[in-house]
């Protein structure tokens, strides 16, 4: 039922919410799965929003509830649990953040919702202005999704203007959009104090490192050795008649000089993916020994429907693990071993008092 109502788009609801709205719901998702459905069947499901997916879980519900014992029913559909804005996670818990922490679920209570958070933030600012009352969820969602992993000022301004939010907003659009993007950065910055610290903090360290045309790494809490290296390249370009094709010259790869900008801008990102990447190897790996079966894709990890309980356990297990870890102090070690003598590096962010432990009673951490 969960994963039915997550699909149609009531995946912000709460888990009794999502029951109940199942219930309430049930004749048109008993239409559409077993192909009695009317022109309403039809039109409701048409508001999905992953219409096929929803398709899929309403099928494999209807045929559990029509079963003798639904709970014994043999499901195959993957369900899956999706971290609450996980750039985010990562960052809030690698500071110790209790502001941060709460506002993306890594704290016990009702769900919170970190783009409901800045909407109404940046609602606030643009009282009087065109954008007045134009603001929604959904419409600064990529802008903070995307934060964590690199996303520029300029970025940010572009995606509004594609995704189509300044449609219908009287005057420049490209003014608009450079007004609501500072909003909106404002409103995160606000609201995610200490990981926009954080951020600032490994580009910093990530300049010093390009000035002396030194490389960054790093090793990630799976032990995984990662080396950031963005160079110049000495490409060559031949036509064919499958059109061009480039090639790097290895004689000149030794001399070639650091891309600073991408050192600085790519850091933040590649150390935030890292660590997602090592939570999802670790919690396969915790799992090995019980015969499993796994959907992961990012930050949605998907098994039977039996067995989520126990995926969302061993999730929310070795996430606390991976920030048992003062990774600041591993990072500056890091640093240290790569950068030149009498190489001083700034002090990384204070931690603050966040309970880890809380992660375990958290029911919104993943759902």
């Amino acid at each position: 039922m969960y994963h039915c109502a997550g699909t149609y788009g009531m995946d912000k609801l709460s888990r009794d919410e999502q029951e109940l709205w199942v219930h309430l719901n049930y004749a048109n998702i008993k239409g559409l799965a077993d192909d009695t459905y009317s022109t309403d069947s039809l039109s409701f499901w048409h508001g999905a929003d992953k219409p096929w997916q929803f398709l899929a879980a309403a099928i494999e519900l209807v045929e559990a509830m029509s079963s003798a014992s639904p709970e014994y029913y043999m499901s195959r559909l993957p369900v899956s649990i999706d971290g609450s804005c996980n750039g985010l996670q990562h960052l809030s818990a690698m500071g110790l953040d209790p502001v941060g922490g709460e506002a993306v679920n890594l704290t016990p209570g009702p769900r919170r919702d970190i783009y409901t958070i800045v909407s109404e933030k940046v609602q606030e600012s643009s009282g009087g202005t065109p954008w007045s009352g134009q603001v929604t969820r959904k419409t600064v969602k990529r802008g903070v999704m995307t934060t964590p992993y690199g996303l520029t000022k300029i970025g940010m301004r572009d995606q509004l203007i594609r995704d189509g939010h300044c449609r219908g907003i009287p005057g420049d659009k490209m003014k608009n959009a450079n007004q609501l993007r500072d909003w909106m950065l404002e409103s995160i910055s606000g609201t995610i104090v200490v990981g926009t610290q954080i951020m600032g903090w490994f580009q910093d360290c990530a300049h010093i490192l390009a000035e002396q045309e030194r490389p960054i790494e790093w090793t990630t809490p799976i032990g995984l050795r990662v080396r950031q290296s963005y160079t110049e390249r000495s490409r060559k370009r031949m036509y064919t008649l499958l059109g061009a094709h480039y090639f790097i010259d290895p004689a000149k790869a030794k001399h070639l000089h650091l891309k600073k900008a991408k050192q600085v801008q790519s850091i933040a990102p590649n150390i935030i993916h890292s660590f997602d990447a090592a939570h999802m190897m670790m919690t396969v790996l915790s799992l090995e020994d019980a015969g499993m079966s796994f959907s992961m894709i990012h930050d949605s990890f998907g098994t039977h429907a039996c067995d989520v309980d126990l995926l969302e356990e061993a999730t929310k297990e070795t996430f606390i693990s991976i920030y048992t870890v003062d990774w600041f102090e591993e990072f500056l070690g890091d640093f240290y071993l790569q950068a030149e003598r009498g190489t001083n590096f700034p002090i990384p962010p204070e931690r603050g008092d966040l309970d880890l432990d809380g992660v375990r009673e958290a029911e919104y951490f993943f759902a």
